[in-house]
């Protein structure tokens, strides 16, 4: 605390608070804030005001207190203690100054600290005068003359302090001169540099008290002042001193020290930043969002499944840095990646380890496997992975073992026959023949088997010679040979191979400029030679007896009576046709229903018993599902895939076939004589509502992987029948007609043989032809249809 310079100080009263002190115009004669009490801190009281204005001017000046000053010569008005921020009361009507507190004075000195009065009145122009120096050593002088009462400072003397004393820079440093006085020259000190004078001493420039960036650097966190040596720093954790000038703050570059010394053991790569550093850590880690200074391990396996870990790891096992699995049966870890389970193709491995010995053909499904089984095998329902045999003899007679075999036997893949008294068994393993009919037979069938082979050996030559040399003949003389044909059977050969429905007779004329017309018959299928197998297509249907040149033009057909009343239907030959087999009146060909993508078309049967959707095979997943959804919406039960294109439409056996958003789960039943049976069930949450019966009985699936022959077709239409099913019926080949065609046409020719009546053939034909006119059908075809009606009346009495 510095003491008052002259002999009247001030107490200034309270009447209003603050929150700060405030001085007016004498900042620099303030000396404290100081406790008073009943024993006044200063023993005079000037004045004390009940109205007007206070103010530390107006008590300085009269020595007159706010509305109480106080004035005095005392030193010792600090006795009672410093108490700076008690003196905060506004002074009375001057909120522009304090003046005191509750029994808190603010001193003041009249003048600032070595002045003291000059001439004249003690105050001019509302400023006291203050115009005389005095040099004390440490308290003010008295105002009134100068004096001073602890002595004078060094270097000075006189009664007011204010003479010079030569004799002091010449006496001895800390003597007659002040110690920290560096350089005495006519009674005043002269400061080494980083110090400063006060007075009659020099003392250190703390830069350490000045302004940040001005008095000492903007990068020294926290100055430390040291006497006379400028300043130093302390530095943040991350810095260090400046060695050069040791008055900064430098960012300490960790990650050029050691790794686990300088920087942390985990942090995978260093990166320095100010004051601090970071780190990028490797795949499988993170950077620890506490510290920001290390790498932790990443646990995958608390994530999401397909996001944070592969979705096919079975069970995800976290690891240092990363994860592997362990996976379930059917499934291996992955050796490329550690990190996922991938099938196991247990057909690539070995039979009997890997899959079952008795698996035929090894279908690899994904997580395990299915079979293919060999003819008269299927699939072992408990286990999907096995063939076993199919047991015929638990089967119906006539359809899985032979009609004439009297007890069945069943063998491994196969079976057998016990025969009646009276009968054998027939070579073939599967039947019993009559031994009195057969006995010579029997007794040379070493010889007939051998004089088979060499006629069929001869047969198959003359039958190549004849043909190679007929196609010679045909090529050259290609126009010759068709209107030869048109010429003797015009009618039936446009009718048969240009389907053109009811055509007209043309007429014969009695001179030799018009075409005769001959007639061409086939009176038995069963005895048809080649050379009238390849005259089929010239004239395949039989004329009708009493066409002549004078004859109204009738429209002509093919007949056979149905297989119901004939063990061995033949060609008609009465004299008298029988009506054509006609539509019935109210069931109409139904139109061209039909769709690009898919390439189908709807076609009616035989008096509507049917009705057939003709597809063309798909290309595309999104066809796939577009047929399937149609399939299940216009509830069709049965569906025929031919030439092959199954592996287009369904899935390997006991698996799920995913077609966009349709599934597609496929069972097999039975494969016998080149067809397999197989039964599908759709799974989709948007499929038709009315159509759910397709998950629960299942569609019945017929395919064919070769040419259709007429033994093909009588089966299949066997079992769409025996099915009980739908009579709605999706038939699919590669181009989706030209065998589709044929199927459709001889199905109704044998509806109309079913009903009693004979077949017409090109009306067969016709029904597909309506929708499809460029259908026609192929050679090999027209061939096929001579035999419909041998095969029917054998093969379609055995089947049944």
């Amino acid at each position: 605390m510095a003491a008052i310079a002259l002999h009247r100080a001030i107490l200034i009263g309270f009447l209003t608070f603050c929150d700060c002190q405030r001085h007016g115009s004498f900042e620099d004669q303030y000396m404290g804030c100081y406790q008073d009490s009943v024993d006044r801190a200063l023993e005079f009281r000037q004045y004390k005001l009940y109205t007007g204005t206070n103010s530390n001017g107006k008590c300085i000046r009269e020595c007159k207190a706010g509305n109480e000053c106080y004035c005095g010569s005392r030193y010792d008005y600090g006795r009672l203690g410093l108490r700076q921020n008690e003196c905060s009361i506004r002074c009375l009507r001057n909120i522009e100054e304090t003046c005191g507190g509750n029994w808190f004075i603010q001193i003041y000195s009249v003048c600032p600290t070595g002045k003291y009065k000059g001439a004249g009145d003690a105050v001019i122009n509302d400023k006291p005068n203050c115009e005389n120096e005095c040099h004390c050593k440490a308290l003010p002088c008295l105002y009134s003359n100068g004096r001073c009462t602890d002595g004078c400072a060094t270097g000075w003397k006189g009664h007011a302090c204010n003479e010079r004393d030569v004799a002091e820079c010449e006496g001895a440093r800390g003597i007659d001169y002040n110690q920290d006085c560096h350089k005495c020259i006519n009674f005043t000190c002269e400061c080494n540099q980083q110090y400063e004078r006060t007075n009659s001493t020099c003392m250190d420039a703390n830069e350490c008290n000045g302004t940040k960036g001005v008095d000492y650097q903007q990068d020294c966190h926290d100055c430390v002042n040291t006497n006379g040596n400028y300043y130093t720093c302390e530095c943040r954790a991350g810095y260090e001193l400046d060695q050069g000038t040791n008055q900064t703050c430098i960012d300490i570059v960790e990650c050029d020290g050691t790794k686990g010394v300088e920087y942390d053991h985990n942090c995978h790569t260093c990166l320095n930043t100010i004051g601090s550093y970071t780190c990028e850590c490797r795949a499988g880690f993170e950077l620890d969002p506490i510290t920001n200074q290390t790498c932790i391990d990443v646990v995958e396996c608390d994530g999401i499944r397909g996001v944070d870990y592969d979705r096919n790891c079975d069970t995800c096992i976290n690891i240092d840095g990363s994860y592997t699995c362990e996976c379930r049966d059917g499934y291996e870890l992955d050796p490329s990646t550690q990190q996922k389970c991938i099938d196991i193709d247990e057909c690539e491995a070995t039979k009997g380890r890997d899959y079952d010995q008795d698996c035929h053909k090894c279908v690899n499904l994904i997580g395990r496997y299915t079979c293919i089984c060999d003819e008269n095998y299927k699939l072992d329902p408990g286990t999907n992975k096995t063939c076993i045999d199919i047991n015929e003899c638990l089967g119906e007679r006539g359809v899985d073992y032979d009609h004439n075999c009297h007890i069945c036997t069943n063998t491994k893949g196969s079976y057998t026959c016990d025969c009646a008294k009276g009968y054998g068994l027939h070579p073939n393993g599967e039947s019993c023949v009559d031994h009195s009919k057969h006995s010579s037979a029997y007794t040379s069938i070493t010889v007939i088997m051998g004089i088979i082979v060499i006629l069929l050996f001869l047969f198959t030559t003359i039958f190549a010679v004849r043909f190679l040399t007929r196609k010679q003949r045909r090529g050259e003389n290609n126009t010759a040979t068709v209107l030869s044909a048109i010429a003797r059977e015009p009618a039936e050969y446009l009718e048969l191979l240009g389907l053109v429905a009811h055509v007209k007779y043309i007429p014969v004329h009695a001179n030799n400029d018009s075409p005769q017309i001959h007639s061409k018959q086939f009176s038995d299928p069963e005895i048809l030679h080649q050379r009238e197998y390849d005259d089929i297509g010239v004239a395949a249907l039989k004329q009708t007896p009493g066409a002549t040149s004078g004859n109204t033009p009738e429209t002509h057909y093919i007949a056979m009576d149905s297989p119901k009343k004939h063990t061995n239907p033949t060609v008609s030959q009465s004299d008298k046709p029988k009506p054509k087999a006609t539509l019935s009146k109210t069931t109409k060909t139904m139109a061209n229903t039909s769709d690009e993508k898919l390439g189908f078309a709807q076609v009616d049967g035989f008096r509507g018993k049917w009705s057939f959707l003709a597809f063309q095979c798909p290309k595309g997943s999104d066809a796939v599902e577009k047929f399937w959804k149609l399939v299940n919406d216009r509830k069709i039960q049965s569906v025929v895939l031919l030439e092959d294109v199954s592996s287009k439409v369904l899935p390997a056996v006991e698996s799920v076939g995913s077609f966009n958003d349709i599934k597609v789960i496929c069972k097999e039943e039975w494969q016998k004589r080149g067809i397999k049976k197989f039964t599908v069930t759709l799974n989709d949450e948007q499929l038709c509502e009315e159509a759910e019966f397709a998950n629960k009985g299942g569609i019945c699936v017929l395919t064919v992987d070769h040419k259709l022959t007429n033994k093909d077709i009588i089966s299949l239409r066997q079992n769409l029948i025996s099915s009980e099913r739908s009579p709605t019926c999706a038939i699919m080949c590669k181009d989706g007609q030209q065998f589709s065609g044929f199927f459709i046409s001889v199905n109704c020719m044998l509806d109309m043989a079913d009903e009693g009546n004979k077949i017409d053939i090109v009306q067969g034909l016709q029904q597909f032809k309506n929708v499809r006119p460029d259908f026609a059908p192929t050679d090999e075809q027209i061939l096929l249809l001579s035999h419909l009606a041998k095969d029917y009346g054998s093969y379609g009495k055995e089947l049944k």
